[in-house]
């Protein structure tokens, strides 16, 4: 298809980047976390079974969740359905957690996934968010 192009990941705000570039901590607690989600039960058992330190988060507002997971050493995460890009995952990602996940998250085949965490990723996709604006208006 001609005027179809793949953007490679989802679109972030300046103020959401900032956002996320201000939670962002080093030092991390040692323990996992799950988001509630239709499939967050498997999450659980995932860590029961590899005995991971982990804790069930309850429902927050994005901003405060951001915050929440910066402190924590990883993400569980399985998604109730093919994910091209899922936010949660990338958020976490340039949050400097790692990613414990199924194969219904496509943003973790993409290239950037694997070479960048935390700041670098940040500044890598805040970079390539005026890559993809500019190439959305050239098609306009």
């Amino acid at each position: 298809m001609k005027n179809v192009e793949p953007l490679g990941c989802t679109q972030f705000s300046q103020e959401q980047f900032d956002h996320i570039r201000n939670c962002y901590q080093e030092e991390k607690n040692g323990r996992w976390c799950i988001v509630p989600g239709k499939r967050s039960n498997l999450g659980i058992q995932l860590c029961e079974t590899q005995k991971i330190d982990f804790d069930y988060l309850k429902n927050y507002d994005w901003k405060d969740l951001i915050k929440i997971i910066a402190e924590y050493e990883g993400l569980v995460f399985f998604s109730h359905a093919v994910e091209t890009c899922c936010r949660l995952v990338v958020e976490a990602r340039m949050l400097g957690l790692k990613i414990k996940t199924d194969n219904r998250v496509g943003c973790t085949y993409e290239d950037w996934f694997s070479k960048y965490k935390g700041k670098e990723l940040i500044n890598f996709l805040e970079s390539n968010n005026f890559v993809i604006l500019d190439k959305i208006q050239k098609e306009l």
